[in-house]
């Protein structure tokens, strides 16, 4: 495996090579210990004291550990997640406006940056569940006109609060029996 290090940014970051590149494996679901040899536990405690990494202790890998928000971010390229905020935007229909008369696609900057805190916020919820679940809302309030829908940008985040996060464990629930079943979640 190889792996490309801008020490710049573990220097800003306040990251070793080795905890960079354990974060990089886990980004890649790979357990860190089959490329480096020996890896102190107290490592992965540095690693989610800084903000980098959850641990999952029910999980059943060999490396009960997934990157947060922060984490992810290391990783994520900003034209992949701007094409992902577009996406999203995208799911709302054109033309349609909210009850003061404002478009429900919202401000594609806003849009943009309130992905940015939902995703920080809530690494939990994958890209596929925020999508899948923001289809789900939008059907259920085409079938009622559009009439009370949220804009695209509140949705995501409106005083502090997310009714996105809501819908995403909501669909998270509802989708849960078939990750249990053995089916691949949609």
């Amino acid at each position: 495996m190889n792996i490309n290090i801008d020490l710049e940014l573990l220097e800003d970051k306040d990251l070793s090579p080795s905890e960079y590149v354990i974060l990089y494996c886990i980004y890649q679901n790979k357990n860190p210990k089959d490329v480096l040899c020996c890896i102190p536990d107290e490592t992965y405690f540095v690693l989610s004291h800084s903000g980098y990494l959850r641990e999952n202790p029910h999980s059943e890998s060999s490396y009960p550990y997934s990157l947060t928000g922060d984490g992810l971010a290391l990783f994520e390229r900003t034209d992949s997640f701007t094409s992902f905020a577009e996406e999203y935007r995208n799911l709302f229909p054109k033309g349609i406006k909210s009850g003061n008369g404002t478009p429900i696609r919202g401000d594609k900057q806003g849009v943009i940056k309130k992905m940015e805190w939902f995703l920080r916020t809530y690494p939990e919820f994958s890209k596929t569940t925020i999508l899948n679940a923001t289809k789900l809302y939008i059907d259920q309030m085409r079938q009622k006109g559009y009439v009370y829908m949220t804009q695209a940008d509140y949705l995501i985040q409106k005083d502090n609060g997310s009714k996105l996060a809501a819908l995403c464990e909501d669909f998270d629930n509802k989708t849960a029996h078939i990750v249990k079943s053995g089916e691949r979640r949609i």
